[in-house]
């Protein structure tokens, strides 16, 4: 769903999934803002990017809950592996 909504000439440039109005993740996004995105430090994320480029922003419905869900680590996703197996 987010490719496909994913069209930087009509301003569809940053796609976010959300879900009953809140935003999740994964974040698609185009090349352009990738340094950017290096610099990023700790678990803030990119969400000042998505801030300074509002108008570039597309939310995309979704209607799984696994858009919340935080895996930054190798150990997140394997408690989510775990969790998801019980």
């Amino acid at each position: 769903q987010l490719i496909a909504a994913f069209d930087p000439d009509e301003c569809r440039a940053i796609c976010v999934p959300t879900k009953d109005g809140k935003r999740g993740n994964p974040v698609l996004w185009p090349a352009q803002f990738f340094a950017e995105m290096a610099q990023v430090a700790g678990d803030v994320g990119a969400r000042h990017i998505i801030g300074e480029n509002a108008d570039l922003v597309c939310e995309v419905p979704m209607e799984d809950d696994a858009i919340f869900l935080d895996l930054d680590t190798p150990e997140a996703l394997q408690a989510a592996t775990r969790a998801s197996d019980e």
